[in-house]
């Protein structure tokens, strides 16, 4: 019984750190994107930043509903239900639960966290992660930016917010 409760906090903590891998790259390309277009218009760094932490929540509640126990049970088919019901009954205890409990631990070992990591896309956003800083420090280095809209919009928009849109730190 304490082996399974172990199996299963270990795959529980193995999906968590998935998630937070997946959701700190999503976050961070989201401001990098963010940083870049706003860059242009002269906007100040803390709102790509709020749009990038807005990224951040959005993609932790995403991924927290995609790695649930049915993920691995579609992966595994023979964990099919019985991962579920085992984990479901694991204050239990009964021969029934201890032998569900023990061939769900057989069966777990085959269950390779890594399969779960979808390296294509995480590369992917690394290479945009590099591709858009490399695009911001080309644009700074120019001060390339779209004048015209940043002193119409941006007078009318402090005398409403207040300085929220100064220069960039």
């Amino acid at each position: 019984m304490k082996d399974f409760k172990k199996a299963v906090v270990e795959i529980q903590t193995n999906l968590f750190y998935l998630i937070v891998l997946e959701t700190v790259t999503s976050g961070f390309l989201v401001f990098l994107i963010a940083y870049f277009l706003l860059s242009f218009f002269d906007v100040s760094f803390w709102i790509s930043f709020l749009i990038g932490c807005t990224g951040l929540i959005f993609f932790y509640i995403y991924n927290r509903k995609l790695y649930k126990v049915d993920k691995i049970e579609r992966a595994y088919p023979a964990l099919t239900e019985k991962l579920r019901t085992a984990v479901d009954t694991a204050g239990a205890s009964n021969e029934v639960v201890e032998d569900l409990q023990e061939q769900v631990l057989a069966d777990i070992k085959h269950v390779h966290p890594g399969m779960f990591f979808d390296s294509g896309t995480f590369s992917l956003k690394i290479v945009f992660a590099v591709f858009f800083s490399f695009l911001l420090v080309f644009a700074s280095f120019f001060h390339i930016q779209i004048k015209e809209f940043r002193v119409e919009t941006t007078d009318s928009l402090k005398t409403k917010m207040g300085n929220i849109f100064s220069n960039p730190p």
